[in-house]
């Protein structure tokens, strides 16, 4: 009887981190909070404990839904090349699930006003840095209090 001989796994290289010059602009970026959430203007307002987890998900989910329905806002360059294709087909049921709930968050956030409309959509969408707040909250409350105000729309409507 032969002996099977055992798979030795290779152990997995250690996560890259980064050079020490991102690694600063990440923890910059999040001030006090967890580095690994300066990847979205979303997860830099959360791990500045600016929004909740909730209003995290409800804004990284209209974001998503957007994107499915009208594509990223972001040119990429794979978008160019001949050949190349999205994530394919959705079958018609599910396109209608997501249009509908995009356009209820949409229409809650629409209910808001235009300021604060445009304010959720240039951080959830189009990832615009609100800096100003960034650097001196206290003389921003008002953007602060606009964006809770539309993410917390964003919440109702989907039912987070």
């Amino acid at each position: 009887m032969a002996k099977k001989k055992k798979k030795h796994s290779k152990p997995l290289p250690p996560r890259d981190v980064g050079t020490p010059e991102v690694q600063m602009k990440r923890a910059l970026l999040v001030g006090p909070g967890d580095p690994t959430f300066a990847t979205s203007v979303l997860g830099v307002l959360f791990a500045r404990n600016f929004i909740n987890s909730y209003q995290l998900k409800a804004g990284q989910q209209y974001s998503n839904l957007r994107r499915k329905i009208f594509g990223s806002p972001f040119a990429k360059t794979s978008s160019l090349l001949p050949g190349s294709q999205g994530i394919g087909e959705i079958d018609e049921d599910t396109e209608i699930r997501i249009r509908g709930r995009y356009e209820l968050a949409a229409s809650c956030l629409f209910d808001c006003g235009s300021t604060i409309r445009i304010t959720v959509d240039k951080i959830c969408i189009y990832e615009v840095m609100p800096f100003s707040l960034l650097h001196s909250p206290s003389q921003n409350k008002n953007l602060l209090k606009d964006i809770k105000i539309g993410l917390n729309a964003i919440c109702k409507a989907l039912g987070i």
